[in-house]
């Protein structure tokens, strides 16, 4: 009963009167509301559009030499109102030439010439490509100068002939070996023309990922019959290309709960195809990638979504099959979660294959298919989930990345929570969202309490301020995401999340078309958590003012709201338990920067606590005695010294800083003031490492750190 009134709320907030959030707009989304194509309802606009793109790819492999060699037929079709002179072309890998512009650094070994245009043709018409007037290339971007103008709803034809050497590196796809590879970002593709910045012209230098048109493919990938592959879509050909018993046991996965060793080791040996040529169809899609081996062994299995099987298939090589073993499971329990909970939609597509294809410990989305590193269960999922966004619902990652990973950090979050409990009481629940954020506020700034503050989403702005991808793109987003799901409730956020997605289906939302869509779901002007945490600099930061007559104070320090929680401990032997409360970010919603809170039994409080599971921008200010009165009654130089972890052979040096007692663990990158919880009791700022000191004759021998609910002894030298 309380899911169908909450849907009925849904479909009701969209006519309920609001104020609408104040924000700022920059000039090309004023341009697109003036037009009609986006609308401040947050839906797409009378007059939205989209264009798109056939692809034919006829590709052939050879790893031997690293070749790969393709002719395409393209039909672009321009659903824009304008007229177009120009058609712009992506050749993503001549990010690899010498001397191309790039964000990461290669080894020599993992550079090559790029991509080598041997010929093209645009309506049957053959291009000069020695004419700079009309084919032009510009780092990763291929300009065509049209004939004559492609006017609003007509087809423009443009074929292909090409080769390159796919890289030998491993940014974000490349050899994994000498005969394993994954391969994205490989093909002659029409670049984007939408309503808010015309054609997309940024260049492609590893650092941003993807911003595709919706398209169709039909792909033959051409391969030595020794070696497996993998693609996006479904395998068109299945029967022609596999020997009949691996045939047999891939069609039996298609309706098979259970894991299919479709490949395995011993299969290798006699390893032969019946035909060199794979054949892929993909449609509604972003972009393809696919992936081959003559070593990865082949697990398959399928899952019921909406009344379909959905065909999962996971490549790994054998070495790493410890941690890769149960991978089909976790897909399947992942996408049941994203199809039936959060975001309760259904997965849009037939297959989904995992390749591990990367040396790293993460991994790159491409539509059905990922190249995979470490086979853990946060990847798998994080990776699965990217087939919402930015692929079901088209963000552009180029310029507002945090609208894909953003959703991905607290969809994980809570599927992990619900449905992989294990793995999120690991790290002491650092993979809850507010822990993730409050380790990475530490780690953009490095030193917590030096940082200026934190800057907004960058995307907004289409700049990063101070280089914080990670915090900016993910964590931030994500956090904010929690918090919003705080604040509307679980029931009816995840409605309003569901039906985001299916408003955007198929199409690309800006940052704005977010925010306007969440408010107009929701029924309200969230502008005031909007404002600070996405356009304006600032921190989330709360302190207690005072205790009195059994009456706290908490104020807003910082200008980022946040939710409140407490803890107050009483004396001992007065045996009671102690008091927790918690609010959620409502009470900072109407410009209130003090919020007074009622602690009961307040002659036996003996502490209190402030945030501590919350990621509170200065953490010092959060003690009731403050930080300073704990340490009145501490002697400091009875605790200083170098304590040695035995059982990992590594060393904890606790020293004095500011009168305070810091502890370090260089082998594990652990550095932290340490807060006196009594004489003998500390925890770290974040919450991470719980201490307790062993006396023996009234001198302390040795410590007691608690992680991840494990004890570790630590012997004073």
């Amino acid at each position: 009963m309380k899911k169908i009134l909450a849907i009925i709320f849904i479909v009701l907030g969209g006519m309920t009167s609001y104020g609408q959030s104040d924000i700022f707009i920059g000039q090309n989304f004023r341009k697109a509301y003036e037009q009609g194509t986006r609308s401040k309802d947050g839906v797409p606009g009378e007059k939205y559009w989209q264009n798109i793109v056939d692809y034919d790819i006829d590709v052939k492999i050879e790893p031997t030499t690293r070749l790969l060699t393709g002719a395409e037929t393209i039909v672009f079709t321009n659903n824009s109102p304008d007229e177009l002179n120009t058609i712009v072309v992506r050749l993503y890998q001549n990010a690899f030439k010498p001397g191309a512009a790039r964000l990461q650094s290669l080894s020599v070994e993992g550079m090559n010439e790029g991509v080598n245009i041997a010929a093209c043709t645009v309506d049957g018409k053959e291009i000069d490509l020695d004419d700079d007037e009309s084919f032009r290339i510009d780092g990763t971007n291929l300009y065509i100068k049209l004939m004559k103008p492609l006017v609003s709803k007509e087809k423009l034809d443009i074929t292909f002939e090409w080769e390159q050497k796919i890289a030998n590196s491993e940014v974000r796809t490349g050899f994994f070996d000498e005969t394993s590879c994954f391969v994205g970002y490989w093909y002659p593709q029409i670049a984007v023309y939408d309503d808010i910045f015309g054609w997309d012209r940024l260049q492609y230098t590893f650092e941003s990922e993807a911003y595709n048109n919706l398209a169709n493919y039909t792909v033959d990938i051409t391969a030595p019959d020794n070696f497996i592959v993998w693609g996006t879509g479904t395998l068109e050909n299945a029967e022609d290309v596999l020997p009949t018993d691996i045939y047999e046991k891939y069609k039996k996965s298609k309706t098979s709960d259970k894991v299919v060793h479709i490949v395995r080791k011993k299969d290798f040996s006699k390893l032969k195809m019946k035909s060199s040529k794979w054949v892929f169809k993909a449609s509604n899609v972003t972009d393809f990638a696919f992936a081959f081996s003559d070593h990865h062994l082949w697990d398959a299995s399928s899952v019921e979504i909406s009344g379909r099987r959905v065909l999962l298939n996971n490549a790994y090589i054998k070495d790493k099959n410890r941690i890769y073993g149960d991978g089909v499971e976790v897909l399947q329990k992942a996408m049941k979660y994203f199809s039936e909970e959060m975001p309760g939609v259904p997965y849009p597509y037939p297959t989904y294959s995992s390749f591990l294809g990367l040396s790293d410990l993460g991994g790159m989305e491409f539509p059905m298919i990922t190249n995979i590193g470490s086979i853990n269960t946060g990847v798998l999922m994080h990776e699965l989930f990217h087939s919402y966004f930015p692929m079901y619902v088209r963000t552009n990652e180029r310029r507002y990345a945090w609208m894909d990973e953003g959703f991905a950090i607290f969809t994980n979050s809570h599927l992990l929570k619900d449905e992989f409990p294990r793995v999120f009481k690991m790290n002491g629940g650092g993979n809850s969202v507010a822990s993730r954020f409050k380790n990475g506020m530490k780690g953009v700034c490095f030193d917590i309490k030096t940082c200026p503050g934190f800057v907004p989403c960058y995307g907004v702005y289409d700049h990063d301020i101070f280089n914080s991808v990670d915090f900016q793109n993910y964590l931030l987003p994500g956090y904010v995401n929690d918090l919003l799901c705080e604040y509307l409730g679980r029931e009816k956020f995840r409605e309003i999340y569901k039906r985001y997605v299916e408003i955007w289906a198929y199409k690309s939302p800006t940052p704005y078309d977010y925010f306007y869509c969440i408010e107009k779901l929701a029924g309200e002007d969230l502008g005031w958590l909007w404002k600070p945490w996405f356009f304006e600099i600032g921190s989330a930061d709360l302190a207690i003012d005072s205790f009195e007559k059994g009456i706290l104070t908490v104020r807003k320090v910082g200008s980022r709201p946040l939710g409140v929680s407490v803890t107050a401990h009483y004396v001992e032997g007065s045996d009671l338990a102690p008091f927790y409360v918690a609010h959620n970010i409502s009470v900072w919603k109407n410009n209130q920067d003090v919020l007074k809170l009622n602690i009961p039994n307040a002659d036996k409080v003996s502490s209190i606590e402030l945030n501590r599971d919350m990621p509170d921008y200065y953490v010092k200010n959060n003690y009731y005695p403050s930080v300073k009165d704990r340490y009145r009654d501490i002697d400091i130089s009875s605790i200083v010294g170098n304590y040695r972890i035995k059982l990992f052979g590594i060393d904890a040096n606790i020293t004095e800083k500011e009168n305070k007692l810091f502890i370090e663990v260089k082998a594990k990158k652990v550095k932290n003031y340490l807060i006196p919880m009594d004489k003998d009791h500390f925890v770290t700022e974040d919450n991470f490492i719980k201490m307790a000191l062993n006396r023996k004759d009234g001198v302390i021998r040795s410590v007691t750190l608690t992680v991840n609910g494990h004890n570790i002894k630590a012997v004073r030298q």
